[in-house]
């Protein structure tokens, strides 16, 4: 086996795993279109959210969880996802199913929504001028 397919089947099984601390803490979280919030409650009371959009969900949250990045991967990698051993990490919410052509829309909906409730991790307002962007999907893009 070379190099090349070792790293292949490594990278694999770290998605994998990831898929399954989303499934943990959100069974919901499936390869369907929609909107999702990671979310915490730090130690001092104060409530922190990031709010996106996925065309394959389980994918977006997992890749969260391996990303070095954006300023949500980055704090999820400091504070880890929620248990019962860190009530301070970050829990998953699915905010909402929905086609992709509403994507956009939905998400600058709900970031709208959870401005001013939550301290927001979103650098933009959400919608990617317009057109979702494909993601890649099982080495595809869909």
């Amino acid at each position: 086996m070379t190099d090349k397919q070792k790293n292949y089947i490594h990278a694999m099984k770290i998605a994998e795993h990831n898929r399954e601390q989303i499934r943990a803490i959100n069974p919901y979280a499936d390869y369907k279109s929609g909107i999702y919030m990671f979310h915490r409650i730090d130690e001092n009371g104060n409530l922190h959210a990031y709010v996106g959009k996925a065309i394959h969900l389980i994918e977006r949250l997992a890749q969260h969880l391996s990303g070095y990045d954006s300023h949500i991967d980055k704090s999820i990698r400091k504070y880890g996802l929620w248990s019962i051993d860190n009530p301070h990490g970050y829990d998953v919410k699915i905010l909402c199913f929905c086609e992709l052509s509403e994507l956009d829309e939905k998400e600058r909906e709900y970031i709208k929504k959870a401005n001013g409730i939550y301290a927001l991790k979103n650098i933009e307002s959400g919608g990617t001028t317009g057109n979702t962007k494909k993601q890649k999907f099982g080495g595809k893009t869909k």
